[in-house]
């Protein structure tokens, strides 16, 4: 049923009368679990709204625990809990263990001086201007020292700057496939790649996983069945479960990309928690690298980079320009400082130490649950209980004000999902993280029968 067709929104209210009449129309059975709403632009059209109104009526209906926002996919009704806030009532921020950036104590104070040579006219005037995808030696230089491995840190020839690393691996996609293309996947990744991929028609094909990472035997298999252009991996910290490729893993994937001619693009943006080697190092004609400041610094930055093959560059470079994928003036010179001076290592060295901390605390809350996570992560992956579901976990834990991710989303496959969720342990502050594990803790040695409504 289109969903034009199931309700009206009477005209002239503001977001949170319309809110309440979508929690209404979940309440009523109009839309049940499952249900997808539009687009949030189309559905600002289609109810003579503008989109910044469409935009607090989503983001509403998540913080009530009505709505889940999937990355990549779009927002879904939840199975509903007739304890969500009351028609009307001002929404409580939830406890965030579902995007995954943190901000550091006094971290806004350190990256002050970053800013300060834009207050020179000559300066901000020549921020102001594009930047190129090669940027210039310097930097270049600058950011390949970011990924310093050992002795070995990679050629700045080969570094092309990005908006972020959403940017990167949308450029990296396109430069190595076409529409109709197939390219190698982890089976449960980073939900942004498959929208990517989606508008850019081509064809994700999901390959399973053990606990030292992407299997290339089955990767194999897939490449048998028709050739694959590229494979996507995240080879160190993996999201969502956490777990680091193994040496050996990394060695037999390299000898079948190389063997092949398969392109491989490593996404290392949690691998500064770590210092795991790039694949990079050891097949740099082959690898893609995609690193950004995202999680290093802050998520609103807008700069990253890539180490491309020679080969590749000139492809490269027509997607970031041609896509608009190139960062600014302003976040290119300001973000080099940050490297230079030293702000990025400081907070690296800052987030490993949280990162660990984190992680034993969430390990002591949740002893005695199936957990899948690496001790300096900043995300764990929990199995739930059988008589749980997660979408309904998930929709429980939001209507006691904590968001976090059921398995669904990370999946490349719709139906393929384990019965587990997502736990982004980097957002909330010392106090909020350990009320929400507490919350996940309780909810899940609870009955999933006493607490669903509306799930018949």
């Amino acid at each position: 049923m289109q969903y034009q067709e199931k309700f009206y929104l009477p005209e002239g209210r503001n977001y949170l009368q319309i809110a309440d009449h979508l929690v209404n129309s979940v309440r009523e059975g109009v839309l049940k679990p499952g249900d997808q709403l539009p687009p949030q632009r189309e559905f600002a059209y289609e109810e003579k709204i503008a989109p910044s109104t469409a935009s607090r009526v989503y983001a509403e209906l998540v913080k009530r625990g009505v709505a889940i926002g999937e990355v990549g996919r779009g927002t879904f009704i939840r199975a509903f809990d007739n304890r969500a806030p009351e028609l009307g009532e001002p929404a409580k921020e939830p406890i965030n263990m579902q995007l995954n950036f943190s901000v550091l104590d006094g971290q806004a104070s350190d990256m002050v001086p970053g800013f300060k040579h834009l207050s020179r006219a000559d300066v901000l005037e020549k921020s102001m201007m594009p930047v190129g995808a090669r940027g210039d030696y310097e930097g270049r230089e600058i950011a390949a020292s970011l990924l310093k491995f050992d002795n070995w840190m990679p050629d700045p020839d080969n570094i092309l700057f990005s908006g972020g690393g959403r940017q990167g691996i949308a450029a990296a996609i396109t430069s190595v496939a076409s529409p109709g293309d197939r390219i190698g996947i982890e089976y449960m990744t980073y939900p942004v790649v498959r929208g990517i991929a989606e508008r850019m028609g081509i064809t994700l094909v999901p390959i399973e996983m053990d606990d030292e990472g992407i299997r290339v035997d089955k990767l194999g298999q897939e490449h048998t069945k028709a050739k694959l252009k590229a494979v996507y991996v995240q080879p160190t910290l993996h999201n969502p479960f956490g777990i680091t490729m193994s040496e050996e893993r990394r060695k037999e994937l390299i000898r079948y990309a190389i063997e092949n001619d398969i392109f491989i693009i490593e996404d290392v943006v949690y691998a500064f928690l770590k210092n795991g080697e790039p694949l990079g190092r050891l097949a740099p004609d082959h690898t893609i690298t995609v690193e950004s400041l995202s999680k290093r610094l802050s998520p609103g930055l807008n700069f990253g980079f890539v180490v491309c093959p020679k080969k590749l560059q000139e492809n490269f470079i027509t997607s970031l320009h041609t896509g608009g994928w190139v960062t600014s003036g302003v976040s290119y010179s300001t973000c080099l400082r940050w490297i230079s001076d030293g702000t990025v290592a400081k907070y690296e060295h800052s987030r490993r130490k949280q990162a660990m901390e984190r992680q034993q605390i969430a390990l002591e809350i949740l002893d005695g649950f199936e957990i899948k996570t690496d001790p300096v992560s900043y995300h764990l992956w929990m199995v739930l209980p059988n008589d749980w579901r997660a979408e309904g976990f998930c929709a429980q834990a939001a209507a006691r004000g904590v968001a976090i991710s059921p398995a669904s989303v990370f999946s490349v496959a719709q139906g393929s999902a384990s019965n587990a969720i997502r736990i982004a342990l980097a957002p909330p502050s010392d106090d909020e993280l350990i009320t929400g594990l507490e919350i996940i803790k309780n909810l899940a040695l609870t009955d999933q029968a006493d607490n669903l409504i509306g799930q018949e």
